[in-house]
């Protein structure tokens, strides 16, 4: 068994149709390359290479928490995303 991913860009749209389309005519290709049978063509909506993004802001004073000041709350934070 082999699987075989394509990413498509499909740009602002959702997609579906073309991704099928495509997978459609790209099967019997993919068959002949390959020497097997093209079992399941199946859409999946693992987007890894798509983000969303957003910006907010929060000024420091108001990170506090429990016991620490918001200082430290960032601090911890910023250290935190520098180890991940």
């Amino acid at each position: 068994m082999a699987v075989v991913d394509f990413l498509i860009h499909v740009c602002d749209s959702m997609g579906a149709n073309i991704v099928n389309t495509i997978m459609e005519y790209v099967a019997p290709m993919v068959e002949e390359i390959t020497g097997g049978r093209a079992g399941l063509k199946i859409l999946s909506n693992l987007c890894t290479e798509r983000r969303a993004v957003a910006e907010f802001e929060i000024p420091v004073s108001k990170m506090g928490w429990k016991d620490a000041s918001g200082e430290q709350v960032v601090k911890r934070m910023i250290e935190g995303y520098r180890f991940a």
